[in-house]
């Protein structure tokens, strides 16, 4: 689903040279097949098979994919029930899935948050040289476009692997 989604997002970024916004566009759309798939859906399931409410099974869908598990809630273990053969086995792959899917998300979010912090630290250097220029007397000071793009991308980018 995602590489579909990622040649839509780069044709779209060819097309209209809009190379930003094909990254969003693949965020948003990893980030919300995601919610559905692994939060959001699984719930549903857990109501019908377990006879849980829907916000017992999202709990148990959020406290097992952040592996917190407290062990209050465990599927196919209510012995007054039969459960599907299938059961369990596709639950122990929404979990090995969904906690690589909430590792990649908490992954983005750390990046998101470094390269704010980072544009931000670059933004107070530039501010304080404006300030000392004006402070200097220099009235042709100027924080434009172009001094904007220096702080743009590729003086945000985070060291280390990818």
């Amino acid at each position: 689903m995602l590489s579909v989604v990622q040649q839509c997002a780069c044709h779209l970024g060819e097309k209209f040279h809009w190379q930003k916004g094909a990254a969003v566009l693949t965020r948003t759309c990893a980030l919300v097949g995601g919610l559905l798939l692994f939060l959001l859906l699984p719930p549903l399931l857990f109501t019908a098979i377990e006879g849980w409410t829907y916000e017992e099974g999202f709990y148990y869908s959020f406290i097992t994919l952040s592996t917190i598990g407290f062990g209050d809630y465990v599927i196919g273990m209510n012995p007054d029930r039969t459960y599907p053969v299938w059961y369990k086995n596709v639950v122990s792959l929404w979990i090995l899935f969904g906690m690589a899917w909430l590792a990649l998300i908490i992954n983005l979010c750390i990046s998101l948050l470094e390269n704010y912090s980072e544009l931000c630290q670059c933004c107070k250097r530039k501010g304080r040289v404006v300030e000392q220029e004006l402070m200097n007397g220099n009235q042709n000071v100027s924080l434009g476009l172009e001094d904007e793009q220096s702080c743009s991308v590729k003086a945000t980018k985070p060291v280390g692997p990818d």
